[in-house]
């Protein structure tokens, strides 16, 4: 899996990041991609979303996240064939929203950070 970006959403009220990535050459059909996320320091990869299709997109919006974290994402594909391998880990830091308090969630939807 090649050209995993992460970048932070900020039309949303709560924090999110958007993952993308690049569709493997493959002579097998992918059948699902596999999203991994955690905050920085975690030892374990606690939480996953997968992509729903065919077809299948290359993009994910992660939300309800953590205001102003660092995350770790990786992604890798699935096929009749076998799961592929990871994609080289990313990491993106979640907006704080310059009027919310840090532990609350942002409901202001146009001046972020």
């Amino acid at each position: 899996m090649t050209g995993v970006a992460l970048s932070k959403n900020l039309r949303r009220g709560r924090p999110s990041l958007i993952v993308t990535w690049t569709a493997p050459q493959s002579d097998a059909p992918i059948s699902q991609y596999r999203i991994q996320y955690k905050r920085t320091g975690a030892v374990f990869w606690g939480s996953e979303a997968a992509t729903a299709g065919p077809p299948f997109p290359t993009s994910v919006t992660l939300i309800s996240l953590a205001v102003a974290t660092n995350y770790i994402v990786r992604v890798r594909a699935t096929s009749p064939a076998g799961e592929g391998i990871w994609s080289e880990e990313q990491t993106e830091r979640t907006y704080r929203c310059k009027f919310c308090a840090a532990v609350l969630p942002c409901l202001i939807y146009f001046s972020h950070e």
